[in-house]
């Protein structure tokens, strides 16, 4: 059994570093739908392309200093974690504006055919000038309606793997994609876990 194969859901932690200290991580879990077969280190390339290319389409609306750490990766489907691979490129925020309060997010999502089941997903934290009377301002909202969009559509990396996000399950082994993407205009508040609690 190669370390990724068709069919296979893998988990990929995308963290970034905010203010050089504190730890921002979005959490993205793909299916590999074609090209697979792969060793650890071919799979590795793909997955971090596939990363680098979602943040490409945002990063410019993130503070300057929020910067790409690590991608942290399992195979959910054999059920084995290989630990962290480096970002494809070195990504940065643009923005020098202050900051909003760490807990105000984007929210984007991705519906699919089974009720209940979303992909979701909570962008920040992003600066006050992303905001226009209390919502988000439209080139914003394009920005990171592009990410959700990449996500929910297959995508074909350089060397062939063509990975799909999906809404996983894991007691049921069930891997749905979503049929279309959405972002909120107004922001929402996303509980973050406090330093030294939870795992």
């Amino acid at each position: 059994m190669a370390d990724f194969d068709n069919g296979d859901v893998v988990r990929l932690g995308a963290s970034f570093l905010y203010q050089s200290s504190e730890q921002v991580v979005n959490v993205w879990t793909v299916k590999i739908e074609s090209g697979g077969s792969l060793t650890f280190a071919q799979g590795s390339l793909e997955l971090a392309e596939y990363v680098d290319e979602l943040y490409q389409l945002c990063i410019g609306w993130y503070k300057t200093t929020f910067t790409s750490d690590r991608i942290s990766v399992k195979n959910e489907t054999q059920n084995t974690v290989w630990g962290s691979i480096a970002f494809e490129n070195v990504l940065a925020g643009t923005q020098i504006t202050d900051p909003l309060p760490q807990q105000v997010a984007l929210l984007g999502w991705g519906r699919t055919p089974i009720s209940r089941v979303q992909i979701r997903k909570y962008f920040g934290p992003l600066t006050e000038n992303a905001l226009s009377a209390g919502q988000w301002s439209s080139s914003v909202r394009a920005s990171f309606q592009d990410v959700m969009d990449y996500h929910i559509t297959s995508q074909t990396m350089t060397g062939g793997l063509e990975l799909r996000g999906v809404a996983y399950n894991k007691p049921l082994d069930r891997a749905t994609p979503a049929l279309t993407a959405t972002t909120a205009v107004v922001p929402v508040v996303q509980r973050r876990r406090r330093l030294g609690r939870g795992s």
